[in-house]
């Protein structure tokens, strides 16, 4: 009686052991992005390095600039922007050297080996279309989320390599990924612009 009920126990065990394993795996939970201050991202874009992040600040776009910058502090090296996916931002800057998975319209934009992504939806049209409009001395205030690529000098089995962004290669880089709001244009100096 004692062995009957020890094999009905362990053939039970085998079954739902049997059941979990044929199951199919859970789907991965989508990475959820970090909520970082602008100024907390400008002071140390290694701490961010290809994380999935939150930030509001105040973007520039026009000839040679499209960036990311901190009301409270200016001091700071401000971030390049360039949209996720397959479409290109269409900023006009120069000298730095062809990046390895360019976005070409087809493909989505890829570095060091992460592929990205953008939602293009109402909220990032009102963003694209209000930053391409904005003059000089002009920003607009934005909340979006995007992937850190930090500028620097990295070692690895081949040397050192420096790594930068956008304009002279000299800035790290947020990859857009979601607009998730936009406000009116301001001056640079935080008032509000008359126009754009």
């Amino acid at each position: 009686m004692k062995n009957s009920r020890i094999n009905t126990v362990l053939k039970g065990l085998v079954t739902v052991s049997f059941l979990l394993t044929a199951l199919p795996p859970r789907a991965e939970e989508p990475e959820q992005p970090q909520a970082v201050g602008i100024c907390q991202l400008l002071a140390n874009p290694i701490a961010y390095q290809h994380k999935l992040i939150q930030v509001t600040g105040r973007v520039q776009r026009g000839f040679e600039d499209f960036t990311i910058r901190g009301a409270s502090c200016e001091d700071a090296s401000p971030f390049w922007l360039e949209y996720g996916g397959p479409q290109p931002a269409e900023v006009v800057y120069c000298c730095v050297g062809g990046e390895a998975h360019p976005p070409n319209g087809t493909d989505p934009l890829w570095i060091d080996g992460i592929q990205t992504s953008l939602t293009r939806d109402a909220a990032f049209k009102r963003f694209d279309s209000k930053t391409r409009h904005l003059r000089r001395g002009k920003s607009v205030q934005a909340t979006f989320i995007g992937r850190v690529f930090a500028a620097g000098v990295y070692t690895s089995d081949s040397g050192q390599e420096e790594v930068g962004y956008g304009h002279f290669g000299i800035f790290s880089l947020l990859v857009i990924q979601q607009v998730l709001e936009v406000g009116r244009a301001q001056r640079n100096d935080g008032k509000p612009s008359p126009s754009h």
